[in-house]
């Protein structure tokens, strides 16, 4: 089952992170769960502010690069709406969009931080 969050608007719920899709995707087995939720944990900061200086710096091929290995990392681990935003985001940077990156990018802080939390508060003993 997904963890799902309500937007600004009651009528819209979007899922945040589908656990189950990543529980089947490792076999069911915990510990390659854990070792994928650790990867995440451990290595998405550094590419989120990797992304930001990229963005600061206009360097849309930069941005293209992470935009593509941060959808990577998400789609594995089940990230549901970072990986939306993650596609809009190298699409952006496809079309070299500048404003429309800046605007995904927004959005990428949002997605990670509910990511990161729903993962926290789900991982907690």
């Amino acid at each position: 089952m997904g963890t799902e969050a309500q937007g600004n608007d009651p009528g819209i719920t979007c899922i945040i992170w589908d656990k189950s899709s990543l529980y089947k995707r490792v076999g069911g087995r915990e510990d390659r769960l854990n070792r994928m939720v650790g990867f995440f944990i451990e290595g998405m900061p550094a590419r989120i502010n990797s992304l930001q200086k990229a963005i600061v710096n206009s360097d849309v091929e930069e941005v293209l690069d992470l935009a593509h290995a941060i959808k990577g990392v998400v789609a594995n681990l089940g990230g549901v709406r970072m990986l939306e935003v993650s596609i809009d985001m190298e699409l952006a940077a496809k079309l070299k969009d500048l404003p429309g990156i800046e605007k995904h990018m927004v959005a990428m802080n949002d997605a990670y931080q509910a990511l990161r939390l729903c993962i926290a508060e789900d991982m907690r003993p």
